[in-house]
């Protein structure tokens, strides 16, 4: 059941910063993929499913990063037939910290 208003999700191939408000707080949660099984498919899925077990009560997400990642997980999002909403952002395949830094300021200023 949603019950949650909207989260920002910076996502790139090992890393997540998820972004909510929390009791007016700004909350940043980073989800890091599995050091042992890195680089590898199982990695990949494992990740994406933490990343989606945290939005999935989120009515609103605001999407940033490398389009193939954010492909997997749009398709994750499909799967688990949530009416979820997407905000993608522009497609960054090369994420430095400071298009992560401008994300974040971006999605707390709106």
């Amino acid at each position: 059941m949603l019950h949650k208003n909207k989260i920002g999700v910076c996502l790139d191939k090992h890393v997540a910063y998820l972004l909510e408000e929390k009791n007016h707080e700004k909350v940043i949660t980073i989800i890091e993929a599995d050091e042992t099984i890195k680089n590898s498919a199982l990695q990949n899925k494992e990740f994406i499913k933490k990343v989606y077990e945290v939005v999935k009560d989120f009515q609103k997400v605001s999407l940033f990063g490398p389009a193939t990642i954010k492909k997997d997980f749009l398709q994750r999002v499909k799967a688990g037939r949530l009416p979820i909403e997407i905000q993608n952002n522009p497609i960054e395949e090369n994420l430095t910290e400071a298009h992560k830094f401008d994300f974040i300021n971006e999605y707390f200023s709106a």
